[in-house]
């Protein structure tokens, strides 16, 4: 798929999207990651709706600057300004991880502009993540642990994954040539710091995310990888704590990347979901 840029608010933002017909579909990455990890859904949406991916502030191929403040409400805002910059009135939005964050955020401020919601192991629900981010978030040594390395990028991902062998090298490749971009490893410690701490997610914002929840008229459609270590899939048991129209679905043998990992049984879900 071509890049394709707008400016939002200042910002050069990267999108891609396909299809020309159906309702209109906004795909939100997670954190430091981009437009990539959209590319085994696009297609597959694509034939009955018009597809948007973009990559976030701060991430891929758009801006990352420097006095910009990567909180929850300007992430939120620069998705919004995005939809403007394009004429999207309403969309479904489908955000994964970081970008489930955002896609729950926006559905509760601005209900009207949200058709269906899928959130795809969504950050910030619950309190348990992996060490590894909690350890970043320490000022000076996340610096450190998160300067973007070959071995780390390997390392983080088998993580992510159940089964490692679906993280090709180019794959590799990618996220370390976009981590060493001028900005991405100040924006990523940005983006984790707002809603992770030593602990875990922190509590203050996942609280007032929740207390907003009663505000979401979407239907919403969960996905989980049942190996899920960056976002346990018993968060979803919050969220049918604090949703009306809620389900929730678990793909075994699979972990924080079920778009990636299982890309069919994922589309399925999905494309079922919105029609």
């Amino acid at each position: 798929m071509d890049d394709a840029f707008v400016t939002v608010d200042g910002l050069r933002t990267r999108y891609w999207t396909a299809g020309n017909s159906g309702s209109a579909v906004v795909l939100l990455h997670g954190i430091g990651s981009s437009v990539e990890d959209w590319a085994p859904t696009i297609p597959a949406l694509s034939a009955s709706h018009k597809v948007y991916a973009l990559d976030l502030a701060g991430c891929g191929l758009s801006d990352k600057p420097a006095d910009f403040s990567y909180s929850p409400e300007a992430m939120r805002n620069h998705v919004l300004g995005f939809m403007d910059a394009l004429g999207i009135e309403s969309a479904d939005i489908i955000g994964w991880s970081m970008g489930g964050r955002i896609a729950f955020d926006i559905a509760s401020r601005e209900p009207d502009r949200v058709r269906r919601l899928v959130l795809t192991a969504p950050a910030g629900i619950g309190q348990k993540t992996i060490f590894n981010f909690r350890v970043a978030t320490l000022p000076f040594l996340g610096k450190i642990l998160t300067r973007p390395s070959k071995f780390g990028i390997r390392m983080l991902m088998n993580l992510a994954v159940a089964d490692s062998s679906v993280i090709s090298e180019e794959d590799i490749q990618l996220r370390l040539s976009m981590g060493k971009m001028p900005g991405a490893q100040t924006a990523f410690l940005k983006q984790l710091r707002t809603f992770v701490g030593g602990s875990g997610f922190l509590d203050a914002p996942r609280k007032e995310l929740l207390s907003r929840a009663g505000n979401i008229a979407a239907p919403t459609l969960a996905i989980w990888g049942n190996q899920d270590k960056f976002v346990p899939p018993a968060h979803a048991e919050i969220l049918a704590d604090n949703l009306g129209t809620f389900r929730a679905e678990f793909i075994d043998n699979c972990g924080h990347f079920p778009q990636v990992e299982h890309p069919q049984s994922y589309n399925a879900l999905v494309a079922e979901f919105l029609a």
